[in-house]
């Protein structure tokens, strides 16, 4: 209850790092518009379902965009290390 409160306050601070996503015959595109400065970046992503967890990490200026394989319902987790995680249900 409490990381789900959070989670919503997060958004409200920093709307723009929720993870957009497109999918593409068998792929989840993801993009975030946020920057990546040293100070301020998105630090991994990550796709989870009931029976795997993928992630990418990510680093200070490096461009935000990540593709995952389509394994079925999930949750793309995106980490700000300002403003925490976000998500996006697929």
């Amino acid at each position: 209850y409490l990381l789900s409160n959070l989670t919503f306050l997060f958004n409200l601070v920093c709307t723009p790092c929720t993870p957009m996503l497109e999918t593409v015959d068998d792929e989840h595109s993801v993009t975030i518009s946020h920057p990546m400065e040293k100070g301020h970046y998105i630090s991994f992503i990550s796709y989870v379902t009931s029976d795997a967890v993928d992630l990418v990490k990510l680093y200070p200026e490096q461009g935000i965009s990540v593709r995952f394989r389509k394994k079925g319902h999930g949750i793309i987790y995106a980490y700000c290390n300002r403003h925490g995680m976000f998500k996006t249900v697929v």
